[in-house]
Order: C-alpha cells, then sequence, then structure tokens
C-alpha cells in the first residue's frame, strides 16, 4: 500500500502544474481512501464545497476540505487535508 500511494503522490507532484491542483488531487486520494478503508468509521465521505451545497450552506472556502459521516449515524467529521 506504501509504494502505491508513494507512487500517486510522486505522479500529483510530476504533473500538477500549482499548488492548488497538487492539493485537490491529494484531496481525492483522501477522500477514497476514507471511503474504502474498512477500518474508517465512516460510511459516506463528500468534498466540503458538495456536501454544503446539498444543504443550502455557503460552498466558500472555509478550511474544510472533506465532510464525513459517522457510520453510526452520530453526526459528521470535518476533515482538513495536508
Amino acid at each position: 500500500m506504501q509504494n502505491i500511494l508513494s507512487k500517486h503522490l510522486e505522479k500529483i507532484r510530476d504533473n500538477s502544474e500549482s499548488e492548488s491542483e497538487k492539493g485537490r488531487h491529494f484531496e481525492k486520494i483522501a477522500k477514497l481512501y476514507l471511503e474504502k478503508d474498512k477500518t474508517q468509521a465512516y460510511d459516506k465521505v463528500w468534498h466540503y464545497k458538495d456536501w454544503a451545497k446539498d444543504r443550502g450552506l455557503s460552498e466558500r472556502d472555509t478550511g474544510i476540505d472533506l465532510v464525513a459521516r459517522h457510520s453510526d449515524g452520530s453526526g459528521f467529521c470535518a476533515i482538513q487535508c495536508k
């Protein structure tokens, strides 16, 4: 798993034209990981803008990159990808 992630991160660094593009690609990787890894306690993960839009909230950048719903139904978790 470590080698796969390292290869993807290297590809992002090599092919991105800006720091924001690198960040967007990294957020996609983090979202996939949180959705697929069975040790995580989330059953659904959204990009913040999509989550906010679905709820009629402002989509402006608040520093939150992803929002994950706890699989036990107890609420949501704000995630900043670094």
